[in-house]
């Protein structure tokens, strides 16, 4: 099995991370993709935390966390899909749990486009839905509209 590292990024990844989402991404925004609220409703607010995994020193996939007092916010999962399906993001997940619960937090959230069938990914890794709802910041040109489904997982106390 190969070793896969999980890290906080740093600045000179900003390439690779940037990459990494236009290869995940690419057939999303063929379903969804940001409409003209979006880039309101994500202001970074400087408590967003980056992590990439890598293999042998190569970054393969990242993921985004924002802490709030009472759980940890998953957000911009990537994947290269040359290399899917290889514990990659599980090992980006089981790094999140880990954080979440050194802080004493046990709840995790995710939000998903429900057009992509994301959820069912996010189901198999403990998640449950929550809610959906009638997206506000997402649109489509194959959908009259787009739902964005919260899913959230509750974990255990170490």
């Amino acid at each position: 099995m190969t070793d896969i590292r999980v890290r906080a990024a740093v600045a000179a990844d900003q390439d690779a991370v940037g990459w990494i989402h236009r290869l995940a991404f690419a057939p999303m925004r063929e379903i969804y993709r940001p409409g003209p609220r979006a880039h309101s409703a994500t202001q970074q607010t400087g408590s967003i935390v980056r992590l990439v995994a890598e293999i042998d020193g190569r970054i393969l996939a990242t993921a985004c966390y924002e802490r709030t007092p009472d759980l940890l916010e998953l957000f911009s999962f990537a994947c290269d899909p040359a290399h899917q399906r290889q514990g990659l993001a599980c090992a980006l997940l089981r790094h999140i749990e880990t954080i979440a619960r050194q802080a004493s937090i046990r709840r995790l959230r995710a939000v998903v486009v429900a057009e992509t069938g994301n959820a069912a990914i996010y189901e198999r890794l403990g998640f449950t839905s929550v809610a959906t709802s009638p997206s506000m910041i997402f649109t489509s040109n194959r959908f009259p509209v787009i739902h964005e489904t919260v899913m959230e997982k509750q974990l255990e106390a170490p």
